[in-house]
């Protein structure tokens, strides 16, 4: 798969990835420590059909008690008509609640099996849907992903810095940590990869095709013994497979 950054969603799309990141913090904490909980999202018992609004309707109906003398006027017979339409109204929009939490169901607990099959396509829908390098997207930088496998991801990361400001290298490392920790948090992979490019304002543009100022290949065992706290993500980065290329001097010129 080529590089590609986060579809564009539609509303639809949109909601249906807050409602993903919803079912996965009721499954518990998700990080690089405890993986992704997509086998409890895949194994989440099938919805029940709701009836609640019926319910509610047929409650009004049996509450209305017409006075004898609609009774005998017929003017009871309007009102009656109006409680029985509004059953009938109460349950199609209960069959319509249902069948919506019937297709998330089956779209949540289809993506979660596909993720632990490996698909890698499904990986790829994971991620535009969580959308998890939001936090880290700004005018000044812009990431990209590729799947490679459905053990190893890519990730290229591009921050534009101004012309009169140094960024320093635990600026480079902490965006590659950041990366990593949210990738191996939601995707099963045991590899992540990460370029970031350093750019200037002169830069016309956030795609680099210059060599990354830092290259880093994490390993998820090696990610975790790293511990909760990264306080240090120079020193952090310096235990994995890596190649820093950079000073600020540079940086500033470029």
């Amino acid at each position: 798969m080529g590089w590609r950054s986060s579809v564009r969603l539609l509303e639809t799309d949109v909601r249906r990835g807050e409602r993903l990141r919803a079912v996965m913090r009721t499954r518990g904490e998700c990080d690089a420590w405890e993986p992704a909980c997509w086998k409890s999202i895949a194994e989440l018992p099938r919805p029940v059909p709701v009836h609640t609004e019926e319910i509610e309707a047929k409650r009004r109906f049996r509450a209305y008690k017409p006075s004898l003398l609609e009774r005998i006027t017929g003017a009871a017979i309007p009102e009656r008509k109006a409680h029985e339409e509004a059953i009938l109204n109460a349950r199609f929009r209960d069959g319509a609640t249902s069948k919506l939490a019937l297709d998330e169901w089956e779209w949540f607990t289809g993506l979660a099996r596909r993720i632990l099959e490996g698909d890698v396509d499904a990986y790829a829908t994971a991620i535009d849907y969580l959308a998890p390098f939001q936090a880290l997207a700004s005018p000044k930088t812009r990431i990209e992903h590729q799947i490679e496998s459905s053990q190893v991801v890519e990730v290229r990361a591009s921050l534009r810095t101004s012309n009169d400001t140094h960024v320093h290298a635990d600026r480079l490392c902490e965006t590659a940590l950041t990366i990593s920790r949210t990738l191996f948090a939601y995707l099963p992979v045991d590899t992540v990869g990460v370029q970031v490019h350093t750019l200037s304002d002169s830069d016309d543009s956030l795609v680099d095709a210059r060599s990354p100022a830092l290259t880093v290949r994490f390993e998820r065992n090696g990610f975790i013994q790293l511990g909760r706290e990264i306080g240090e993500p120079h020193a952090a980065v310096r235990r994995f497979e890596h190649r820093l290329d950079y000073s600020p001097a540079s940086a500033a010129t470029s």
